[in-house]
């Protein structure tokens, strides 16, 4: 969901193969290119990602089939296709704001272990996925896929890892990127293996930061993606946690699905926010209307208004709209407005006479649509609104998720989906 800031806008026009672990090294034909220092003026854009709170509970546990779906869902901003059991702790601890310490931070589970840490689990042996996630396929070479959902559009600078050493991390993987969650563009590889096979290895790009227990750690990992922008990134692991004792490309990773299993401290991913005026929308987009967000105007003589814009997928519907309940001290009132018009593109007054222009794909979906509350009273206080999208399709209503907008006269106050997604 997003909240647009300043005036008002006006719109304008499985079945698994089994094949050996050493059949398998990074697809890219490039490499990225590494970092010898850590990326300036960039941010954190990994770090807080919303993902499911599915843990093993006890610790060891195989996780259920819906369990393992919850875990891969894309809709949140972090999520893991190819975990099979011993998920010590919810998938967001790959990315959770705490690198020194693996076990340390947030909520304390059920199964003894913190809920902040490093990011531990094992895979399932001798099952392959493919960047779609599929297995038995032609291309199916990844022992899993760590997905990022950043729910909209970012640039994209570095990523890596913060870590102990060299060892502590995932020795090879490829990187994809995508705006749609669909169709995959593959950007590059690492491939601290056959860096070994040369006689070489991974360069540390220095000390990492403080992380939010005030610690750090002695290395990070890092290689540039800049030039890049999206919406989502996928790191394709082709090998886990590295061994030093061998002479071969396979024997420098350890097995997986056994033992330690995949277990490292942190994937951080570097970038900048083209526009963080808008707010990122996580959750499913096939429901035919999605709430993306909403903008006040400037009050006056007392009175302000606000504009409630969605997406839809398809301008061939018999109608569109939000239904609205508004509740404050005087009661409350309800709106059931359709929508007549969907739009390519909207703009927005981006203050000292200068507009902007949002396209749809930047919210998220193929058309816009919009509606607008005007003549609201400042005397009314707080306001409390529930928006919920629909669409009608084949005289079939289609809802998306309802979220809860509150104004206090006329300033914005938060905006919170009314069911959040996952749970343990």
């Amino acid at each position: 969901m997003k909240r647009f800031t300043g005036a008002l806008l006006s719109v304008c026009l499985l079945a698994a193969l089994c094949f050996p672990a050493a059949a398998f090294a990074p697809a890219a034909d490039t490499a990225l290119t590494p970092l010898t220092a850590l990326p300036e003026g960039s941010d954190l854009i990994s770090v807080g990602l919303p993902g499911s709170r599915v843990y093993s509970n006890p610790t060891g546990a195989a996780l259920t089939a819906e369990q393992k779906a919850d875990v891969a869902d894309i809709g949140y901003g972090i999520s893991l296709i190819g975990v099979e059991k011993n998920l010590a702790r919810p998938v967001t601890a790959v990315s959770d704001g705490v690198w020194s310490n693996f076990n340390a931070g947030g909520e304390s589970l059920e199964n003894t272990m913190n809920e902040k840490g490093a990011c531990k689990f094992l895979t399932s042996p001798d099952t392959y996925y493919n960047v779609t996630g599929e297995t038995g396929k032609e291309d199916s070479r990844y022992i899993f896929l760590l997905t990022y959902n950043f729910g909209k559009v970012m640039e994209l600078d570095a990523i890596g890892f913060y870590a102990q050493n060299a060892n502590a991390i995932l020795r090879a993987a490829d990187i994809y990127i995508s705006n749609n969650g669909t169709d995959w563009t593959l950007v590059g590889m690492y491939d601290g293996n056959q860096l070994r096979v040369e006689g070489r290895e991974l360069v540390s790009s220095g000390k990492s930061p403080a992380d939010a227990l005030a610690g750090s750690v002695n290395f990070s990992y890092l290689w540039s993606l800049e030039g890049h922008s999206a919406r989502y990134v996928r790191v394709a692991a082709v090998k886990g946690l590295g061994v030093n004792a061998s002479e071969s490309y396979d024997g420098f990773s350890a097995d997986p699905a056994t033992g330690s299993g995949v277990d490292f401290r942190e994937l951080v991913i570097y970038g900048k926010d083209p526009n963080p005026e808008i707010r990122p929308y996580y959750g499913y987009e096939d429901t035919g209307a999605v709430y993306r967000g909403v903008q006040e105007s400037a009050v006056r003589e007392g009175l302000y208004s606000l504009r409630f814009i969605g997406t839809t997928e398809s301008r061939d519907v018999s109608g569109l709209g939000f239904r609205i309940t508004a509740d404050c001290a005087e009661g409350r009132r309800c709106y059931d407005t359709a929508c007549t018009c969907v739009y390519r593109t909207l703009l927005a007054d981006a203050g000292q006479g200068m507009t902007k222009q949002y396209t749809a794909a930047e919210l998220g979906g193929s058309y816009l649509y919009a509606l607008t509350l005007r003549g609201i009273p400042v005397s009314a206080g707080e306001i409390t609104f529930r928006i919920t999208p629909y669409v009608l399709e084949d005289g079939v209503e289609k809802t998306g998720a309802s979220y809860i907008v509150v104004y206090r006269a006329g300033e914005f106050v938060s905006q919170t989906v009314e069911e959040a997604k996952g749970g343990i």
